[in-house]
């Protein structure tokens, strides 16, 4: 149950994500610059909800599987359209940097997050 809230939460920032860069490519040139500062804005303000829960994962294995989740997605959804199926995640700018701004805002959001406690049980 875990790994599932994890993976509606990775799924929810990289939606916010999405949005965000959708809506500064309207307002601007997207530029790589953009795209993370968009991905880091998302994923931060969303797994700072998420490192809230006391039965969050931990920060790497919730960037672990948030990573495998956004793999997938961009598999399934985009490598359909390139020439080559390596083509998207061998790209540094493309995906590589991408990835390291995600799980660089999962962990900052899991540092900055209060330690967790167990809910209080017996008390009425």
């Amino acid at each position: 149950m875990r790994v599932l809230t994890t993976l509606v939460y990775g799924f929810s920032a990289w939606m916010a994500s999405g949005l965000l860069v959708y809506a500064g490519a309207h307002a601007t040139r997207p530029s790589a610059a953009l795209r993370c500062a968009a991905l880091a804005a998302g994923f931060l303000g969303v797994f700072r909800l998420y490192f809230r829960r006391p039965d969050s994962l931990r920060p790497w294995p919730a960037a672990g599987v948030t990573l495998a989740l956004i793999a997938g997605l961009d598999g399934a959804l985009l490598v359909p359209h390139l020439p080559r199926a390596s083509d998207l995640f061998l790209s540094f700018w493309d995906w590589q940097l991408p990835a390291l701004v995600v799980i660089g805002s999962i962990l900052a959001a899991g540092a900055g997050a209060s330690p967790r406690t167990k809910p209080q049980q017996g008390r009425h």
